[in-house]
């Protein structure tokens, strides 16, 4: 678990520094970081664990930052987002203009039924069971 969660660190730290050095070649960016399924907790011999999973809500809640040049706020968008919708917020980032991929506003999205792939498939994010983020017993 502790390596996941210097993963984590680790992320932020590059993120960081990603921005700092495309600032500082004084031209215009834009960046998009996201990460490709949650994990689940499980206990095993060596204590608690993570692994990829699709049983629990947690597993589709993913990290997705953007940043870019031309930001003038941070926004933290608190509605939820399907990934089924990811290809319309790529192409407008883009720049893509195509009657098929218009409607759907990624980036300030109106409240939504989440439906989500749990490998077999495609279910209410709503219907899938808790699994809380715990902390490991040599921080707590």
């Amino acid at each position: 678990m502790s390596c996941y969660l210097e993963s984590i660190k680790y992320t932020d730290q590059f993120l960081e520094k990603l921005n700092s050095q495309l600032v500082a070649q004084n031209e215009p960016y834009s960046v998009i970081y996201f990460s490709d399924h949650g994990l689940a907790h499980y206990e095993d011999s060596n204590g608690l664990s993570l692994h990829p999973n699709n049983l629990y809500k947690q597993d589709y809640e993913i990290p997705f930052i953007m940043f870019s040049s031309d930001s003038q706020k941070v926004e933290k968008i608190k509605t939820p987002q399907s990934a089924f919708n990811f290809v319309y917020g790529f192409a407008d980032w883009m720049g893509i203009k195509e009657k098929h991929l218009q409607g759907v506003d990624f980036f300030h999205p109106e409240k939504q039924e989440i439906k989500v792939f749990d490998w077999n498939n495609v279910v209410n994010v709503k219907e899938l069971a808790d699994d809380p983020a715990k902390l490991p017993e040599t921080v707590q």
